[in-house]
């Protein structure tokens, strides 16, 4: 196993490998040779969208492939007012004449609202808005991520450009046009310029790897150092002159529109807005259908209403999503559902059973006696995967964080996992005295170890433990600088477990606040290190730039090494999906131990 296939690089996987989802597409067989010639609309219709008539009623389409292909793009600009609305027709129009596995939208809103509704779209990979700032970076891998994808996916099919790729017919994934569509991106571009640096090497790039921007912008006519790869432009009403990039264009009246390709062609039209249910669309061609026979509209110009439709001002948007754009998603999701929730270990680890020999416990014995845990849910954006960290506790491990952060809710997922995962001999744990009862009643739990219970008799215990190993017996505390202060005769042995403890079957889990709390060299005795929200994240061990962007207010939620920096994870609930807690604690405390008898008071 190579080191980019661990999650992450210094927690190793239990025997079988666990993924949310599936591998991306370009590693794994694609199945049937796919012949597109019966789904996909002609390749002059490919990306074309009506946006608007000109003077003699014929329809002004906007066609977003390259100019190798008989398009305007692949880039684009827009500005002036109505442009959401006209976003919101080219979003709707061609997702109503493509499936998702012809052509995938970004959707990026500075502010909130321009595109409500369109993340119910199959075909929406991502909306994000002024209210997620948090997930920008987040974003900015997913991109990067696809654009290599792209390209390992071109270079395997011998294609040099995305419009030949789709030109075969042989056996090979579906690559979707992306189109990344942001409204008011100056003031996105200007709060994070990270992403603008991505976004002027997707406009480098995406000409051969099918990724199209459209954006508008009203005040910076350099668009971030994007406008050398925007081939045209679109200005409404109020726009910029640097919109149309010439002296003899005037001012753009009301209810009108200019489309400028190439250098010096413009187009006056009439703009359209979103299509009211049951609308004519302005120049539709025929589509096919949806799975429900139906054939979907397109659409109106802005400010008409047929005779006995609904205004769209009226009408929920939701109700003509659900009309025309139920389908399938894509077959490659390049965006997966951020770490809000925290999974349950069943979700990590898969369903728990009432076992005979043992009680509950997981269902994959595999798991049984492993002393490796599902701990939490990993993020890989620029991989568009989520996988499962599997903590090895044999073997120290260090939790660090603010108060608050989520520590002592780690350890209580720790004891729960490794009460679903019985092993012969059954571990023993030394709980901290800062969970529940309820924990510290439990089976395997042998002991409490805190700032306010430290016993001879536990201390003697572990010696003897070192010096005759008998099973495994891991040792927590919660709160590393508070024990010390308030047990100093306990360091020694503490020293002792991290140094030969792994090989004598102790070992040590143990939270703190700052990495400096433990001694000087103490924190190369830890194999696993799980880092949560710091208080300054310049302190962070790991990596300060992704521990800045740990969200606050969001336990559970941190970082871990990677072999390219760090990734986020969000740690589990100490419960399964039917069984909340409590109810959880009261199974297993009934649960048979055959190392209940030398239990620790």
């Amino acid at each position: 196993m190579s080191p980019d296939d661990r999650a992450p690089a210094d927690l190793p996987r239990p025997p079988r490998d666990r993924t949310d989802t599936a591998p991306p597409a370009d590693r794994v067989p694609a199945g049937p040779p796919r012949d597109r010639t019966d789904t996909a609309p002609p390749p002059g219709d490919r990306l074309r969208v009506a946006i608007g008539q000109a003077a003699d009623g014929t329809p002004v389409r906007l066609d977003l492939k390259e100019s190798a292909d008989g398009g305007m793009g692949p880039h684009g600009l827009v500005a002036g007012a109505g442009t959401p609305e006209l976003l919101r027709a080219v979003v709707l129009g061609l997702a109503a004449t493509h499936v998702p596995d012809e052509v995938t939208f970004v959707l990026l809103d500075a502010a909130t609202g321009a595109f409500d509704g369109l993340d119910r779209l199959p075909h929406t990979a991502v909306l994000l808005d002024a209210s997620r700032p948090d997930l920008v970076p987040r974003l900015i891998e997913a991109l990067e991520g696809e654009s290599a994808r792209r390209k390992r996916l071109l270079v395997a099919a011998g294609c040099a450009s995305h419009g030949a790729y789709l030109r075969k017919t042989a056996n090979h994934p579906p690559m979707p046009a992306l189109v990344l569509v942001g409204q008011q991106v100056s003031a996105l571009l200007g709060a994070h310029p990270e992403l603008a640096d991505v976004l002027r090497r997707l406009g480098w790039l995406g000409r051969a790897r099918g990724i199209h921007l459209l954006l508008s912008a009203a005040t910076d006519p350099e668009v971030h150092g994007l406008a050398g790869y925007l081939s045209y432009r679109i200005a409404l009403p109020g726009a910029p002159a640097f919109i149309l990039d010439s002296p003899a264009a005037g001012p753009v009246l009301p209810g009108h529109a200019v489309l400028r390709t190439g250098t010096n062609r413009t187009v006056p039209f009439t703009p359209v807005g979103p299509t009211p249910p049951g609308a004519t669309p302005v120049g539709a061609t025929p589509v096919r259908p949806t799975r429900s026979g139906s054939a979907p509209a397109g659409p109106a110009p802005v400010g008409t209403t047929p005779a006995g439709a609904t205004p769209v001002s009226a009408t929920p948007v939701g109700s003509a999503l659900d009309r025309l754009f139920t389908g399938p998603p894509p077959t490659h999701r390049i965006w997966l559902p951020p770490l809000d929730i925290s999974p349950t270990l069943d979700e990590l680890a898969g369903p728990a059973v009432s076992d005979p020999d043992h009680g509950l416990a997981f269902a994959d014995r595999s798991l049984h006696g492993a002393l490796q845990v599902p701990l939490a849910a990993l993020d890989k954006p620029r991989d568009h995967r989520r996988d499962t960290i599997w903590l090895p506790v044999a073997g120290n491990v260090a939790v660090v964080g603010a108060a608050g952060s989520g520590k002592t809710t780690i350890l209580r997922t720790i004891i729960a996992a490794l009460s679903l995962s019985p092993g012969t001999p059954a571990a023993r744990i030394v709980a901290p005295d800062s969970v529940a009862a309820g924990y510290q009643r439990l089976p395997l739990v042998h002991g409490v170890l805190g700032t306010s219970s430290a016993t001879d008799d536990l201390k003697r215990d572990l010696y003897t433990r070192l010096d005759d190993p008998h099973g495994d017996t891991i040792v927590m505390i919660d709160g590393w600088a508070e024990f010390r202060a308030a047990h100093p005769h306990w360091h020694e042995l503490l020293l002792e477990i991290a140094q030969r403890g792994t090989a004598r079957g102790v070992h040590l889990i143990a939270t703190a606040t700052h990495w400096s709390d433990f001694d000087q060299g103490f924190t190369d005795y830890f194999g696993s290190r799980l880092e949560l929200r710091l208080a300054d994240p310049a302190e962070s061990a790991i990596n300060p730039a992704t521990a800045a962007t740990i969200p606050p207010g969001r336990p559970g939620r941190g970082i871990v090494a990677a072999p390219k920096g760090a990734l986020h994870f969000l740690a589990a609930r100490p419960e399964l999906t039917a069984t909340p807690e409590a109810d959880l604690l009261r199974v297993l405390t009934t649960t048979p131990s055959p190392a209940r008898p030398d239990r620790q008071p």
